[in-house]
C-alpha cells in the first residue's frame, strides 16, 4: 500500500515561496533544505531541514521555478506516515526520517539514534503521526 505524503497540521501553515534549485524532482511532502538561495530536497538522514514541500517540484501553478514550503519553525506540526502502524507508545518519542522507493518521506520508527522529528500524537485510524522537526535539525533561513 503506497504511503500518503506529509501535510501541515491545520492551523499551522506558515509557508513561503522560494526559488527552486535546478534539476529537482521531489514529490509533495518532501523534506527540503534552503541552499545557495534555492530550495532542494534533503539528502538521506538530513541534519538540516527547512520544511516540507507543498507540491511536486516544478509544478507550482503560479511559477514553476519556485517552490512553496511549509516552514519547520517551532510549533509547526506535520502529519506523516511511519515505517509501521503507529501506537500510543510512539507518542513523546523522537525518531529519524527516511524516503521510500516511491519518493515519499516517512517517520522511521526503527531509527532512535539519528532523530529528526518528535511525535506529538498518533492517529491509528489513518495510520499517521503528528510530528515536529527537532530544534537541532531546523534550518534557520529566510
Amino acid at each position: 500500500m503506497p504511503r500518503i505524503p506529509a501535510v501541515a497540521a491545520a492551523g499551522n501553515r506558515d509557508n513561503i515561496q522560494l526559488p527552486l534549485a535546478a534539476g529537482q524532482t521531489f514529490k509533495t511532502g518532501s523534506f527540503v533544505v534552503y541552499t545557495a538561495g534555492a530550495i532542494q530536497e534533503c539528502g538521506a538522514d538530513p541534519a538540516s531541514i527547512y520544511g516540507i514541500s507543498t507540491g511536486v517540484a516544478g509544478m507550482n501553478p503560479v511559477d514553476p521555478a519556485k517552490c512553496i514550503v511549509y516552514k519547520a519553525f517551532e510549533g509547526q506540526k506535520f502529519w506523516m506516515q511511519a515505517s509501521s502502524d503507529p501506537a500510543a507508545a510512539n507518542r513523546g518519542v523522537s525518531y529519524g526520517v527516511a524516503k521510500d522507493a516511491d519518493g515519499i518521506w516517512y517517520v522511521d520508527f526503527t531509527d532512535t539514534v539519528a532523530t529528526r522529528v518528535y511525535v506529538h500524537d498518533v492517529d491509528t485510524d489513518t495510520k499517521r503521526v503528528l510530528v515536529s522537526v527537532l530544534e537541532a535539525n531546523r534550518q534557520v533561513a529566510p
